[in-house]
Formats: C-alpha cells, structure tokens, sequence
C-alpha cells in the first residue's frame, strides 16, 4: 500500500491539479476504478441475473462488509446512495408531530438542514437551532449540545461539521440523549475512514455515514444504521413494492441501483484500513497545512477534527458567501481545489489531506489564497 502516500501515482486523480479538498466528495484509486468497471460489465452481461436474480445476494454480500466495517450489526445496515438520501431514512426516528423541539446548531449541513425544515413544516413541529462555535473542541461543541436537551423531543448532531471540520464527542452526546430518552440522529458523514467506529456501542437511534468520501468507495455509496426499535416505523427514501416490510428490508431494493461499489467494497475497505494506519501522518500534515496557509495569510486556524483543518481568512464576507465563492473560483482557475466557505461573516478555507496529500500542494494552496487576497477579492 505504500504507492498510495505522498502523491496521486496510485489514484485517479489529476496529477495537474492541487487536490486539497478531499473532504467534499473523496478520491479512488486506478486499482478500485478498474475494478468496479470490471464488475459493471460482468453486471450488464446479463441484467435478468443481476437485478432479477442476484441482486439480493449481493446486497447482502455488502452489507456484511460494510456492518463490520463500522462497528454495527449487519441487520441495523442499509446501503443508500449518498448521505443525504441516508438523512432521509435516518429522520424518521424522531417524533415528527405539532409542537415537538427538534435541536439542530447553526452548522448542520444545508443539505440536512432543508430537510429539517421540509419536515417541521409538514408535521407541525418546531426546529431549535442552538449555535455551535466553530472554535470550541470536540469535549465542549459535545458539551454545549448536551446542555441543550433539557426540553426537546429529537436531536440531530454532527460527527464533524462540513464547513468548518469542527468535531463533536458524539458518543457523549449520545449517552446524554439517552439518558433523557430524547432520540438521537448522528450525521457521521465524514466519520467512514478517517474515525475508527464502534456504531453498536455508540447507540444512536439512527446514523448516516457516506463511504464515497474518506474511505474512497466509488461514489456513489452511504450506510444507515438504525436502532431495532425504530425498524417497524422506518421506511425506505423511494418507496418499493418491499416498503411495507421492516427496516432495513424495505430498503434493500432501489431499482437498478449502481451495485458496482457493492461489488469492490471488501477491496476498498482493506484499502482504508491500510491508509488508515497511518492515519496520525496524515493528520499531521493537515495541521502543518493549515499552519502554513494561516501563516501566510495571518489567518486563524480552528480546531478541526480528523484530516480536515479549517483557515479563517482576515477578511469580511457578505451575507450570500460572495466573497468565499469568489476564491474558491479562483483558486479552481488554477488548477488548486479547495472549498471555500462562509461561516460566521468570514470566509473559511477547509483544508482536507488523504494519503495522497503532500506538503508542496499546501504551498500552492497558500501561494493561490495569497494572489486571491492581492486580487482583491475579498476585503
């Protein structure tokens, strides 16, 4: 496994391009991208035997691998597309009904947060956004959460904030949800591959986690994982003719759903558990990549979690995350991939490493957020 550390040989990636933002939708390697072509020609070879046929069979295959993977019981799991179809499932375990207090904070993911607000708006209940500072450490954001749930019927919390890479203690978290039996649904987007999971001894009622991300699955592919005593009332994101049976089994039929990262997911995850012993190298080099670009910039770096750090630039953005998009184009014109976020009225550069990650693509980060900020892009 060593060809995949210190540069993009191994990986279909862009060898012209500074790949700086692993963290929005991951990287495969050439070896896991021919191999699931391969599967999906054998697939296509005969789609009678493949859907008809097999289909189940091979879900099941999956699952396994994935369940073990993350620390969960296999008959807890199902496979969606991404996390976002995953929150769909995973909502469904708290108590949507007029005047229940649903707590999210003020960094849950857009995506999520729409979702939230779909469901408060059709069922009457009342959405509590609590703010989450993205400067706090995982023991206190995990502190402020729990201090929180005196009075509320449900809680969403996320593992890592997307934006901002701030992390949470969730399991903390959990147990004090518990401990109030207000049920509790983890966002674990960018938990797969960068976080050893123990999901069973977590306990969450519900937990959505993408494997298309850290873990380098070929996209597009995400787990649910849903506590027994929600399956009876948990259905499926797309109804099927199997929607009136029990989680997870409602949900193993999505139509022609891609199996092909089904197919390679045992080679993919002994890959991540490769890369993920040298986890600690690469969350090195994200801090010394953040200090670095913070340097150059006199910028503040947060406290981040995982392989993902955050820079806040000293410069004011406007309400619409002009600013932010304004150097993430930029930055992308130049061959240097990066996501560029507004937190907070400031501008907010996410730096997110892999195995392939070196420090020579954080001086071109920096020396690309440098001529940004001499553009006058920001101000």
């Amino acid at each position: 496994m060593g060809g995949l550390f210190g540069s993009t040989r191994a990986w279909a990636l862009d060898d012209d391009v500074v790949h700086t933002n692993h963290g929005s939708f991951g990287g495969v390697t050439t070896a896991i991208v021919a191999a699931v072509e391969a599967t999906r020609r054998e697939a296509e070879a005969n789609p009678m035997d493949t859907w008809g046929r097999r289909h189940d069979d091979l879900h099941a295959d999956a699952v396994a691998v994935v369940a073990d993977f993350l620390g969960a019981p296999a008959t807890n799991t199902a496979l969606v597309p991404n996390a976002t179809v995953g929150m769909h499932v995973a909502l469904r375990v708290l108590p949507w009904r007029p005047g229940a207090r649903i707590l999210c904070t003020d960094l849950t993911y857009p995506a999520v947060l729409a979702a939230l607000r779909r469901r408060a708006a059709r069922s009457g209940a009342e959405l509590v956004p609590i703010h989450l500072d993205p400067r706090a450490r995982a023991d206190v954001a995990a502190a402020t959460l729990a201090a929180a749930l005196d009075g509320v019927d449900g809680v969403v919390v996320d593992a890592i904030a997307s934006a901002t890479a701030t992390g949470c203690d969730v399991d903390a978290v959990v147990a004090a949800a518990r401990a109030r039996d207000v049920p509790i649904v983890v966002d674990g987007a960018h938990e797969p591959g960068q976080v050893p999971l123990d999901l069973d001894g977590r306990g969450a009622d519900a937990w959505v986690g993408n494997l298309h991300k850290w873990a380098c699955a070929p996209k597009s592919l995400a787990a649910v994982v849903v506590d027994p005593r929600h399956h009876d009332h948990v259905r499926a994101a797309i109804p099927s003719f199997e929607d009136d049976l029990p989680f997870p089994a409602n949900s193993v039929w999505q139509g022609t759903a891609d199996i092909g990262p089904w197919r390679v997911i045992g080679a993919v995850l002994a890959q991540a558990r490769a890369i993920a012993d040298r986890g600690d190298e690469i969350e090195r080099l994200a801090v010394a990549g953040a200090d670095h670009l913070a340097g150059r910039v006199d910028g503040e770096v947060l406290p981040g979690a995982g392989w993902m750090r955050t820079v806040e630039l000293p410069v004011a953005d406007d309400g619409l995350g002009t600013a932010s998009a304004a150097v993430e184009r930029f930055l992308a014109a130049r061959g240097i991939e990066a996501k560029v976020t507004a937190v907070g009225g400031r501008p907010m550069v996410r730096v997110s490493c892999h195995a392939y990650s070196s420090a020579r693509d954080h001086d071109r980060l920096a020396a690309g957020v440098v001529a940004a900020l001499a553009d006058g892009l920001v101000g």
